[in-house]
């Protein structure tokens, strides 16, 4: 694996090579730029069959947002996923998260810090393409820091 960077420029590969066989078994490629607003990448894995380009951008100090697309040239039904989602600062102890992809998956989260170390997460995820259905999943987190 190597990865060289310039000027927020960077570029990586990573080859997987079989000693016994004598044969490369994969290689995957990634590009990308960063800046300190905004990042954007596009990666190539699985052998050059699965790519994938993602952005990120810090819009102002109370918000961020992101969208990535995924495309598998090996899937049967080659479709691309797409991924939009945001994270916006209620203040400097709280924040929400919300996302939704092109298969119908809402995601939304809320993140609350307790106290120095201890930060409390409600997230709950929505297939809005089965609402009336038994297919909705929801979540509790604690984390705790030393």
């Amino acid at each position: 694996m190597a990865v060289l960077g310039r000027d927020g420029f960077l570029a990586g590969a990573e080859v997987g090579y079989d000693v016994l066989d004598g044969k490369v078994t994969r290689y995957n490629f990634s590009a990308g730029f960063t800046a300190p607003d905004y990042t954007v990448a596009l990666h190539s894995t699985g052998s050059l069959s699965v790519f994938s380009a993602s952005y990120y951008h810090r819009v102002n100090k109370t918000l961020e947002a992101g969208g990535k697309a995924l495309w598998d040239s090996k899937s049967n039904n080659s479709q691309v996923h797409l991924e939009v989602g945001a994270k916006y600062y209620l203040d400097d102890t709280a924040f929400v998260k919300a996302k939704i992809s092109n298969n119908g998956a809402l995601g939304l989260g809320y993140t609350q810090a307790l106290r120095p170390g201890v930060k409390l997460t409600l997230a709950g995820t929505i297939d809005t393409t089965r609402l009336d259905e038994n297919a909705h999943k929801v979540g509790l987190g604690l984390v705790l820091e030393a």
